[in-house]
């Protein structure tokens, strides 16, 4: 199975009244063509804002963040907008320096530990470095559903809406040149360098808490399954976690660091084998047991040398990662797992919920309980208050005291970054 993606660089984007499209590397956007297409009965009404990097502006009550693709193969987003066939196959278009931003908030009371959490990002400022997509130029989609709407049903209609337009822009690059084009092929494996697997564990609580595969939630009765990773960049996983910092957007499953790094390296110093999805947060010890388990005979039966392990999530989750951790150790597979901290707003507190005495190699990312403030901005968009991760209020046009929790998809923003704990 082979993939060639070609990517168009967006430097520019702004909106206009003649048709959208790109031209010299601008993206015009043409607002009542767009807000046409984003219009649905359950929705009120729609707003559309253009950020860029460097602007004092603050995005609250984000959902999900998406880059747009394409493909004249009619694969993209398996289960959503085509059919639930493999895909990571031949050629995909996707817009670089751009991305697609839905915010909004649930119509209904949440009462149970599912409770979704307001997602920040400050274009600017100290925040930034903290914030997945601070660093692109974005179209901020703010739905406002009607009050009659249930939690779930406008969590089902922004996310088509949302895959819907990241395929219409990406369509725009069809008769456009690309800036760059990359081939990857992982058939050929070199017997001389080390199998190596990259563990994806998935963060699925319930509904609003959890991601889908081709389509369908992962659930409780989910066993680790085996994967291309070129499948992910034609969007077979798709977000649908609220719980703001600990998420991967679905942009960051389209364009996973540790997928683009192994693949770099295929052939060269290493042989990518392939991904194991598996679930956190399982309910119970047997359950996590289960899956771990599962885990490592999948990694053993592909012969893996050594696996590299991340997370989506915290807490219940860490309990899943370290039994897969030991599980593999265990089975005579090298394991590097990759983790936040917390630690408390000092750092003097417990860093980890749990620790296997097999985990003698982890990286962290970072402490997630660390505090600092943020400044004033001059334009929020997204809505009117923010709830802070313990549901304080908080004015967003103010300078407020947050930890990495309060902002949008720090953990993973904090890996890529370089963030880290260092022993003082």
């Amino acid at each position: 199975m082979a993939l060639e993606i070609r990517s168009f660089m967006v430097e520019h984007a702004e909106f206009s009244k003649g048709k959208n499209g790109i031209t010299d590397h601008k993206l015009f956007i043409n607002k009542e063509i767009i807000l046409r297409k984003l219009s649905h009965e359950l929705l009120e009404k729609v707003d559309l804002d253009i950020v860029s990097p460097g602007e004092s502006t603050r995005i609250i009550k984000v959902l999900d963040v998406v880059q747009p693709i394409a493909s004249r193969d009619q694969k993209i987003f398996p289960g959503f907008l085509n059919e639930t066939l493999t895909v990571g196959w031949g050629s995909t278009h996707r817009i670089e320096g751009f991305r697609l931003i839905s915010c909004g908030d649930f119509p209904q009371p949440q009462t149970t530990s599912l409770t979704t959490k307001d997602g920040l990002i400050d274009m600017s400022g100290p925040g930034a470095d903290y914030c997945i997509s601070s660093d692109t130029i974005n179209l901020v989609i703010t739905f406002y559903p009607k009050p009659s709407t249930s939690n779930e049903a406008f969590d089902q209609v922004s996310r088509k809406l949302m895959l819907d337009l990241a395929q219409y822009f990406g369509e725009m690059t069809f008769s456009l040149e690309p800036d760059e084009m990359l081939n990857y092929d992982l058939s050929e494996e070199n017997p001389e360098l080390p199998t190596i697997i990259y563990i994806n564990q998935l963060q699925d609580q319930g509904p609003l808490i959890r991601p889908y595969l081709y389509g369908r939630p992962l659930g409780e009765n989910f066993v680790p399954t085996f994967i291309n990773p070129l499948e992910m960049m034609d969007g077979a996983i798709v977000s649908g976690n609220y719980r703001n910092f600990m998420k991967k957007p679905t942009s960051f499953y389209l364009r996973d660091p540790i997928v683009e790094k192994l693949l770099e390296q295929h052939h060269k110093s290493l042989n990518f084998k392939g991904v194991i999805i598996s679930r956190g947060h399982h309910g119970d010890t047997s359950l996590k047991l289960r899956s771990a388990s599962s885990v490592a005979k999948l990694a053993k039966f592909a012969k893996a040398d050594g696996v590299i392990l991340a997370m989506e999530g915290t807490g219940n989750g860490t309990i899943d990662f370290q039994f897969t951790l030991e599980c593999c150790e265990k089975a005579g597979i090298k394991t590097v797992g990759i983790i936040h901290e917390l630690g408390g707003s000092l750092g003097d507190d417990t860093p980890l919920v749990y620790r296997s005495k097999y985990a003698d190699a982890l990286i962290s990312t970072g402490g997630v309980e660390r505090e600092f403030s943020l400044g004033s901005v001059d334009k929020v968009v997204g809505g009117s208050v923010f709830l802070n991760y313990s549901l304080g209020v908080e004015n967003p046009h103010q300078g407020f005291k947050v930890r990495p929790m309060d902002l949008y998809g720090s953990c993973w923003k904090m890996s890529v970054a370089g963030f880290t704990c260092l022993e003082c």
